[in-house]
């Protein structure tokens, strides 16, 4: 077993607390992509945090600026604005340093994360239409009743 994910897919019959714990006697160059990309989500949490409430509103004070000179920024605004962005193509850059065609990488990238998303709520509202056309609760009773028959 070469990766993690061929790990999880050796296991996925378990509940997801057994194969956590049986993770933990996995190598440490099988478990580091894992952590890497763990420690990767909560960095992107906090840094989505710092752009809707430090970000956003500077952006907005900025707009309605009317001269061409700009305030001094804020060291919560250049803290913020540090903060690496994945732009799609495993690059991370502080988006104190993204040109425009980068923000429009981001861009791009943040919509194909939201089309996947859009694909999965259809899928749940399929099943809530199935669901309610067979008056059923449930998946696994659609099934059932289906073997019964």
């Amino acid at each position: 077993m070469k990766t993690f994910r061929e790990f999880v897919e050796a296991n996925q019959d378990k509940p997801v607390e057994r194969i956590a714990i049986l993770a933990l006697k996995l190598p440490a160059e099988i478990l580091l992509p894992v952590l890497t990309h763990e420690v990767d989500l909560i960095l992107r949490t906090l840094a989505r945090t710092s752009e809707r409430s430090v970000i956003l509103p500077a952006l907005e004070r900025l707009k309605k600026t009317a001269s061409a000179r700009i305030p001094e920024a804020s060291a919560d605004l250049i803290a913020a604005l540090r903060q690496r962005v994945a732009l799609g193509n495993g690059e991370r850059i502080p988006m104190l340093d993204m040109t425009t065609q980068q923000h429009w990488e981001r861009i791009t990238f943040l919509r194909s994360q939201r089309d996947g998303i859009d694909q999965t709520i259809k899928l749940h509202e399929e099943c809530i239409t199935l669901l309610q056309r067979k008056h059923v609760v449930t998946m696994r009773e659609l099934l059932e009743r289906k073997k019964a028959a």
